[in-house]
């Protein structure tokens, strides 16, 4: 079941600590628990790795500067808010 959990919401998150400028809104949507980061943190969820590059040119188009950039797994934890959250399942991962 757990596994289950972990491949129906997002297996792969996205974690950016922004130097400057904001995340874009159209990537607002991929965001999980906003409130619960610092300023200029942002974890998105991924669809797959192939979602990074479009992200990040994103993000540079719209003049942001990052200071750290780390792809992760998603754990129970994660999985946990974004059920508490409503989260829909990313396209492709269901």
């Amino acid at each position: 079941r757990t596994d289950a959990l972990l491949r129906r919401f997002a297996g792969l998150q996205l974690y950016l600590r922004l130097g400057a400028g904001a995340l874009p809104a159209e990537l607002r949507g991929l965001e999980t628990d906003p409130a619960a980061r610092a300023p200029g943190e942002h974890l998105l969820r991924l669809a797959s790795y192939d979602d990074v590059e479009r992200i990040l040119a994103q993000c540079r188009a719209a003049g942001c500067a990052f200071d750290e950039i780390e792809v992760r797994k998603a754990d129970l934890e994660d999985v946990f808010v974004q059920v508490m959250n409503g989260a829909e399942v990313i396209e492709g991962l269901a």
